[in-house]
């Protein structure tokens, strides 16, 4: 299910447990790995860096598609609810 580098070293403690297996035997585990994911990814869009193993000295460059869905959450609107 999860085959792309994780984001950081960190992160990378979690990358088997993200995968159907984990995700149908054990919900709330599946979940914190991907929010630990999330939680990384947030970190080095902000920080522009994070501890890796793949040799990257830009997050942007080294995780583009996590760079891009991190600005679309931070640069999103709250919406106001009555």
């Amino acid at each position: 299910m999860y085959n792309k580098k994780p984001v950081s070293k960190y992160a990378a403690t979690y990358t088997d447990q993200l995968n159907q297996a984990t995700k149908t035997a054990d919900p709330d585990k599946f979940i914190n790995a991907v929010a630990e994911q999330m939680g990384e990814a947030f970190v080095g869009y902000m920080l522009g860096i994070l501890p890796n193993d793949n040799g990257y000295v830009d997050f942007r460059k080294g995780h583009l598609e996590e760079y891009k869905l991190m600005d679309k959450i931070c640069k999103a609107k709250v919406l106001a609810t009555d």
